[in-house]
């Protein structure tokens, strides 16, 4: 999500940071399902419910959050809170930075002037990326967009001839990303089943399993089938997987058939973190479908 924060100096410029507006709070309650870092409040959504109930908004407890701010290249990162309070009759957001940090000094540069920024939710921590200040992150994550369609396109037109439906665009970019990933890092023959749902491989055929790509080796031994997930967000958000999906990965878990879900956590194209469950793994699944996330060990 994109909101909208400005570089301030506050309690008589003692200290600084990034103000967040009323309107971008509003918009981050859509996002924040999340309790307040002290446990106070179940939501954003609450907190603004319960000042709205109290009239002025007095003896009404802050909501923080936990937040990493990053650069928009991810090199850079810094642990903050993020506070939202009652102040003189609004609603008002801020995090305060240490003067000296990169941060710091970027507030400093910036002083008074407002930019776009993304926001990222998180269970138990958030994400906030900062534009390059040259060009508006929501330009920059579009012009992302196109190099990502660029590319989908190009490959599955030479391939197949059929372009993916839109709503496909960056599922299949990421799946091209894993069959670059198994061909060059692991030194195996992946074959891309798009855009068919069954193997081309004859022998792989008859086992009837939902995936994405099937592996061999290069003297053409079926290694292993992989599902391709990608997910907005941070490390450890739920992903979803089709009943066909579900399905076969338990076939295979029975006639000890390799079944890797590969899991792509992104950014715009940026990769947070690839994330390999494999078939020891145990999925939790919601009871009213099969939006998964898997059991932490250790």
């Amino acid at each position: 999500m994109f909101v909208k924060m400005g570089f301030k100096k506050w309690t008589k410029g003692t200290q600084a940071g990034l103000r967040i507006y009323t309107d971008s709070i509003n918009k981050l309650s859509s996002i924040l399902e999340f309790p307040s870092r002290d446990t106070q409040w179940r939501s954003l959504r609450d907190f603004l419910r319960a000042i709205e109930l109290s009239g002025d908004g007095t003896n009404v407890p802050p909501y923080s959050r936990n937040l990493q701010i990053v650069d928009i290249s991810l090199s850079k990162k810094l642990s903050a809170t993020m506070t939202i309070a009652q102040h003189n009759h609004s609603t008002q957001g801020y995090i305060t930075v240490s003067s000296g940090t990169w941060l710091g000094i970027i507030v400093e540069k910036f002083m008074n002037r407002n930019f776009y920024c993304e926001y990222v939710s998180g269970e138990n921590i958030d994400l906030l990326i900062l534009p390059d200040f040259k060009l508006d992150i929501r330009k920059q994550r579009k012009n992302e967009l196109n190099i990502i369609e660029k590319k989908v396109y190009s490959k599955s037109l030479r391939k197949s001839n059929v372009a993916p439906l839109e709503a496909n665009i960056i599922g299949l970019y990421f799946e091209l990303e894993e069959v670059k990933y198994i061909s060059e890092k692991e030194k195996l023959a992946p074959f891309h089943r798009f855009p068919n749902l069954n193997s081309n491989l004859p022998k792989i055929a008859r086992r009837n399993i939902s995936c994405d790509i099937d592996v061999c080796d290069n003297q053409g031994h079926f290694v292993k089938f992989v599902e391709v997930k990608s997910v907005y967000g941070l490390p450890g958000k739920e992903f979803n997987l089709t009943i066909n999906e579900y399905k076969s990965r338990e076939i295979c878990r029975r006639n000890k058939w390799e079944y890797e879900i590969v899991v792509y956590y992104h950014i715009g194209k940026q990769i947070l973190k690839r994330l390999i469950i494999t078939p020891e793994m145990k999925l939790i699944a919601r009871p009213s479908g099969y939006w998964c996330t898997f059991e932490k060990t250790g």
